[in-house]
Formats: structure tokens, C-alpha cells, sequence
């Protein structure tokens, strides 16, 4: 037997020794991963016509393209600092958690929802919601919303986005607060 031989009959042994396995191959469901993005200590910038209105920041922001309604949240919670036109920091923001709805440009922030102005009032809910084709914030919860001279309670309430007038659909108690000297 040659060289030859010998290196075809290895060959062909060594092929004959192979076996295609039929068991299936584990799955990855890429499709679960396409169209997402997930980013963590977040920080965006909303600006209309180069000036800043908002400075939207949390833990972890996640955002799904790949879907029927393309949508982003903030499912570890979110910080916002709303300005005025002169950007300066006119009322502030923190809840939870927030999702936005890019088709219906509404934002729904919940769990401990805390709204405050450089005015000295702080709303307190448990879900807000915020139409940015409307500039409408409200909620059909309770709330209570303090102001520097009184409590008012009560459910819905119906603000503009600046959170600098607005009312309480239902109230439930209204009391003064009395100002020390």
C-alpha cells in the first residue's frame, strides 16, 4: 500500500466516524431582541425650536421600535426638570416609573407620583398623564395638591404642562393652612 492509499483510507475513516446529531439545536429567539434598546443612567434633553424644555433622567430607559406602537420607558424610575422660555426650572417631576406612547405622543408616569413649581405647589398622585400635542397634564386618581396657603383634596385633576394653573375635578376637603410668623 502506498502513500496514496493509506491517506484516502484515513480519510475515508475519519469521515465514516462522523455522525450528523438530529437532536435540535437550542433556539435563540432573536426576534425578542430586535427592536429594543435598553441604556441605563439615562439623561435626555427635549428641546422645541433650540431652546431646552425638559431634562428627563433615570436608572434604566428602554425603548421598543419593533413593535405595532413603538413605545420608551423609564421602569426604574424618572427624574424631570420642566423649564420655562427662558430655561430656567420652573416645576419638577418624580414618579416610579413613566412610558411613553410615541404614536399617541402621551406620557404616563405612576407610583408615587410627586409634581412641584417654583410657585410652592406640590402635587402628590398615584398616576399623571401628560398629552405633548396638547400641553394637558392630568389624572382621574386621587390627589392632593398643597399649596403655600392650603390642602385641597380630592379626584382629577386638569393642569397646563407648565403646572402653573390648574384645578381638582372632585374635591373631597379643602383646608387652610395657617402661616406662622
Amino acid at each position: 500500500m502506498n502513500l496514496y492509499h493509506i491517506i484516502i483510507l484515513s480519510i475515508t475513516l475519519a469521515l465514516s466516524g462522523c455522525q450528523n446529531n438530529k437532536a435540535p439545536i437550542e433556539e435563540i429567539d432573536y426576534e425578542a431582541y430586535v427592536g429594543v434598546e435598553i441604556a441605563e443612567d439615562v439623561t435626555i434633553y427635549h428641546s422645541d425650536s433650540a431652546l431646552i424644555k425638559a431634562n428627563i433622567s433615570g436608572p434604566e430607559f428602554i425603548r421598543y421600535t419593533n413593535v405595532s406602537a413603538p413605545y420608551e420607558k423609564f421602569p426604574k424610575g424618572v427624574h424631570v426638570i420642566f423649564y420655562d422660555k427662558k430655561s430656567q426650572p420652573e416645576s419638577w417631576l418624580i414618579a416610579n416609573s413613566a412610558i411613553r406612547d410615541q404614536l399617541d405622543e402621551k406620557v404616563t408616569v405612576e407610583g408615587d407620583v410627586l409634581l412641584y413649581n417654583n410657585l410652592g405647589d406640590t402635587l402628590e398622585t398615584s398616576q399623571l398623564i401628560w398629552e405633548e400635542k396638547t400641553g394637558k397634564i392630568f389624572t382621574h386618581r386621587f390627589v392632593k395638591l398643597t399649596k403655600p396657603d392650603r390642602i385641597i383634596m380630592g379626584y382629577g385633576f386638569e393642569s397646563n404642562q407648565e403646572f402653573s394653573t390648574g384645578h381638582i375635578k372632585a374635591v373631597e376637603g379643602n383646608w387652610a393652612i395657617e402661616l406662622g410668623e
